[in-house]
């Protein structure tokens, strides 16, 4: 997917220059992929651009959404981002750093879409280091968050690659906080799943497991369940 400074979807557009993580396929397709039906309110940690909770809102419009972002310049673009959608009465968002966040409130859904590079090659640029690397976000610090602020009866979203996700579901069993779903997404059947989007709640279930393939086997064709999936998104389907 190109990096443009404007990524234009079916209902609101997203202005990302002020953002080091721009808009990617798995993201979106993250953001199609979770639940919030029969959702109040929601938690979305390290909003970015804003992104995922604009995606969310679009799904159900009764969802109230804090959308916390500790970068200055991300935080302003995503309440931009917010102002200029359908959904601005929906979406607060918070510039401070997750760990600090006092939620007024417990949430029937938590999301994010984190810094995964636990121990790898650092980018001269201070910006792409804070979003890519998780120095200032740290999955056991995630999680207690999500420890914290996710109701008994509530569901955690997160998108990792498999191996920082198999980590992650560790830390998570030994909390109580139990995978649910995922779904494994590769470029196409023949290549590896690079990215895992997985659901958490704290009721221990049978584990429902999905793959998807962004493209067909020649790799320009878009499959069927990726335009599925993003088709109330994305204006080319």
């Amino acid at each position: 997917m190109p990096r443009n400074t404007t990524f234009h979807f079916k209902q609101f557009s997203i202005q990302q220059d002020q953002c080091s993580m721009k808009i990617c396929t798995d993201a979106c397709i993250f953001g199609a992929w979770i639940d919030v039906s029969d959702t109040k309110n929601a938690l979305d940690i390290g909003t970015g651009t804003g992104l995922l909770s604009l995606m969310l809102a679009q799904k159900n419009i009764e969802l109230l959404f804090d959308a916390v972002e500790i970068d200055k310049n991300a935080a302003k673009q995503a309440q931009e981002n917010v102002k200029n959608s359908p959904f601005s009465n929906l979406i607060q968002v918070y510039q401070q750093a997750i760990q600090t966040f006092e939620g007024k409130q417990k949430y029937d859904v938590i999301f994010s879409n984190p810094p995964f590079f636990q121990a790898s090659l650092r980018s001269p640029h201070e910006k792409i280091n804070q979003a890519h690397h998780a120095e200032t976000l740290r999955l056991d610090e995630l999680l207690l968050v999500v420890l914290t602020l996710l109701k008994d009866s509530g569901r955690f979203f997160i998108l990792l690659p498999p191996f920082e996700m198999q980590k992650f579901q560790e830390l998570a069993h030994k909390k109580g906080l139990f995978l649910q779903k995922q779904l494994g997404i590769r470029h196409q059947e023949q290549k590896p799943i690079f990215r895992v989007a997985a659901a958490f709640s704290f009721k221990e279930t049978a584990i429902e497991a999905e793959i998807l393939s962004v493209f067909l086997a020649d790799n320009r064709t878009y499959s069927n369940d990726f335009k599925a999936l993003l088709k109330h998104y994305f204006i080319i389907f």
